[in-house]
């Protein structure tokens, strides 16, 4: 017999089982990962290079380090062949009651290289794949404080009771 998995909608209530908030989904090595990279190796050396060219820097060296960053992801493969989700924990929230402002699916799995060797050429691929769905959920109080953030399914679970002081 096959689970019924809850579906989601928006303004649904939902219970943090899981503290586990979604960052990003993907490859072991960001392109933020890889900005502050280069970065903590600048020691000027790319204005250095914008001036040699008598280049004005404004705007100049982010454009430069965003380069140099997608090559680096490049050369060392994104960190490896793995696309997973990337979450942090947050203790405070669990057991906390949030309201559902809106959903998304993310795929993970294991990067295939495609290849062009024969007619039956395939092209690049993800093994063994596996989708999530994540959850945009936030909460506000009477104080006006306001929490957001983004937590994959598997780490709710759905209120049904009332729980007016949420909103």
């Amino acid at each position: 017999m096959k689970v019924v998995k809850p579906v989601y909608r928006r303004h649904d209530r939902v219970r943090v089982i899981h503290p586990r908030v979604f960052e990003r989904c993907g490859y072991p090595m960001s392109i933020e990962d890889a900005k502050e990279e280069i970065r903590a190796k600048d020691k000027g050396q790319i204005l250095e290079f914008a001036n040699a060219f008598q280049v004005s820097t404004w705007g100049v060296h982010g454009k430069i380090v965003d380069a140099l960053a997608y090559g680096l992801l490049h050369t060392r493969g994104f960190g490896g062949p793995e696309r997973t989700i990337h979450a942090t924990e947050r203790p405070e929230i669990k057991d906390q009651v949030y309201w559902v402002t809106d959903k998304f699916v993310v795929k993970t799995g294991i990067y295939r290289r495609g290849s062009s060797d024969s007619e039956d050429s395939e092209g690049p691929s993800l093994r063994n794949v596996k989708t999530h769905t994540i959850l945009r959920v936030e909460k506000r109080d009477a104080g006006f404080d306001y929490d957001s953030f983004s937590i994959e399914v598997a780490n709710v679970e759905r209120v049904t009771e009332d729980v007016s002081e949420i909103w």
